[in-house]
């Protein structure tokens, strides 16, 4: 496998398009939300699930918190020990509005 630069792996396919079509649905709305406004990112919003309603959005939040999930991500990788984002620090569904970006950086590098 050529991973180069950097290790890598591309799913093709890794969703099915007619659940990413449900959650585009029930994507939440932004007008009511702080949105960041800072060097390494600017009209970038993040929801977590308290801000997402659906059912197919927290059922797929789940599955990617699940041990099940977690389990293939170590077996992929090699990284035993994964611990998942189950308070969401970080997690769930981000926006990066018309103007906006959202620079590489480093957050939650190490954890408690």
């Amino acid at each position: 496998m050529n991973a180069s630069p950097f290790p890598h792996i591309v799913l093709d396919d890794f969703i099915d398009q007619a659940v990413l079509r449900k959650v585009l649905d029930e994507f939440p709305g932004s007008a009511d939300m702080k949105y960041y406004n800072r060097s390494q990112e600017r009209l970038k919003y993040q929801y977590g699930p308290k801000h997402c309603n659906g059912a197919t959005t927290h059922n797929l939040f789940a599955l990617f918190n699940s041990s099940a999930f977690v389990s293939f991500l170590e077996e992929m990788t090699g990284f035993d020990g994964l611990i998942p984002d189950a308070g969401f620090e970080g997690g769930g569904l981000h926006e990066t509005k018309p103007g906006g970006h959202l620079s590489i950086h480093a957050d939650f590098n190490l954890h408690q």
